[in-house]
């Protein structure tokens, strides 16, 4: 009986190992090319410090979290008393707005109630408005509008 030589495995893997099937780039130690950040000294911080302190005059804030009230209580400290800004005035009658020439939009344009929505497609949010959206397009139908 003949022995068969095997052409797989670790066998055939000695006859293959001369030839390159790939060249492979050299190796080199990487470089950082980028210099390192330097914590910041007094001045950037307090610069900052400066900028948080104006956007939270000119915005507002309100501490609204019990927690939060007693630990400045605590503290000695009175809560900043910065409050939001009032919402506009609530409109008298009806509110007129142009439609953009891109907008997709179904019903008619004439119907008595437009309902522009403003929505992410990615939204797990949105997409339940969506739905309440779809709800009032088969309730209405061509009594509203809706523009997204």
């Amino acid at each position: 009986m003949e022995k068969r030589q095997r052409s797989g495995g670790r066998s055939g893997n000695t006859r293959r190992s001369s030839a390159k099937a790939i060249d492979q780039m050299p190796w080199k130690i990487p470089k950082l090319i980028d210099p390192p950040i330097e914590p910041l000294d007094h001045e950037g911080v307090m610069s900052i410090h400066n900028g948080a302190m104006q956007i939270l005059e000119e915005i507002g804030i309100e501490f609204l979290n019990p927690e939060a009230l007693e630990i400045m209580k605590d503290a000695g400290k009175a809560a900043p008393s910065f409050k939001l800004p009032s919402a506009p005035a609530k409109p008298k009658g009806p509110v007129k707005v142009d439609d953009h020439p891109e907008d997709m939009a179904f019903g008619p344009k004439n119907a008595k109630v437009t309902i522009y929505e403003f929505s992410d497609f990615q939204c797990p949010f949105c997409s339940k408005g969506a739905a309440v959206v779809d709800q009032l397009k088969e309730a209405y139908g061509d009594k509203i509008r809706v523009v997204f």
